[in-house]
């Protein structure tokens, strides 16, 4: 009985055209009256892409936002719905016969999320965290696959972007931060003089992003410097990868490098302020080419 309610709620917000923000407040209400789980929520949101509305839909990210904002979702909850879908063949297949038609539209999600995570509006427990970076990572590296085998790269390369961002977010995290700093003792010594070293075992998530970031060295030459400088910086401050003890300090202070959670925020983009921007630029210029000018005016005061 709820889960159709929520078919119909989804279905009548995005036919009506509702904001962010009044969708939140709606959402709210009506889990008060037919509650639902977010992974439950989360699917009938993005189900709709395939149904009721284009794949681009701008209200469709908002939406997720909206339900993760209040709590209703996680973001692990969407990372599973997303990968969920990525792993359907048929879902797979359509991004092959049109490239993009698939990857772009998960684009905008993706952000978001990231968005979310380096923001106040991140409102998950430690094992939350724990399987968002396990679904990432591996999500990622299977993107990074599926684009070395793809004539047309440059749209899964671009989602391979987006992933690459959510990850390097939950890696600075509080909880990222205390999850990958968690190795384990194997309880062996290596032959090393008077001086053995105890072997540590790489345990998850840890091993996952780790072999994730190696593999975006294969399609280097194809990301931006922003996340190539976010997958250096990680890398250097975990000691992932090939990178070794000495070569993850800082030359400088001698101490292992710090992950700046707001420099990482600052960089990410601001989907719903793209938006709000883009709808702005609209109005200022119907209200300039209006015939009339006093209806110009009148125009460019409601908006202000």
């Amino acid at each position: 009985m709820s889960h159709r309610k929520w078919i119909t709620f989804v279905q009548q917000c995005l036919l009506r055209r509702i904001g962010g923000d009044e969708f939140q407040d709606l959402a709210d209400y009506m889990n008060e009256k037919y509650s639902s789980g977010g992974r439950a929520i989360a699917r009938i949101i993005l189900g709709c892409r395939h149904s009721f509305c284009p794949q681009e839909d701008p209200l469709v990210p908002l939406y997720l936002h909206a339900i993760v904002a209040l709590g209703l979702a996680s973001v692990a909850d969407i990372l599973f719905m997303l990968v969920d879908l990525w792993n359907n063949i048929e879902y797979r297949k359509l991004e092959a016969g049109r490239p993009g038609s698939i990857s772009t539209p998960d684009v905008s999600i993706v952000l978001d999320l990231a968005t979310t995570v380096s923001s106040t509006d991140d409102k998950q427990s430690p094992l939350q965290t724990r399987q968002s970076l396990m679904l990432s990572s591996r999500w990622l590296s299977a993107l990074i696959t599926l684009a070395s085998g793809t004539e047309n790269q440059l749209p899964v390369i671009t989602l391979v972007e987006a992933v690459g961002f959510l990850l390097t977010a939950l890696a600075s995290s509080p909880h990222g931060i205390t999850i990958l700093s968690k190795v384990e003792s194997t309880g062996k010594r290596t032959p090393n003089g008077d001086n053995p070293r105890v072997l540590m075992r790489v345990i998850e998530p840890r091993k996952s992003v780790e072999k994730a970031f190696s593999d975006c060295q294969s399609l280097i030459g194809n990301l931006s410097v922003q996340l190539h400088n976010r997958i250096d910086t990680v890398q250097k401050h975990y000691g992932l990868s090939h990178y070794s003890n000495d070569k993850a300090l800082d030359p400088l202070t001698g101490k292992s490098p710090q992950i700046d959670p707001l420099q990482f925020e600052s960089t990410v983009t601001d989907r719903v302020a793209e938006y709000a921007r883009a709808s702005l630029f609209v109005y200022f210029n119907a209200a300039v080419w209006v015939p009339f000018p006093r209806k110009g005016r009148l125009l460019i005061g409601i908006v202000m």
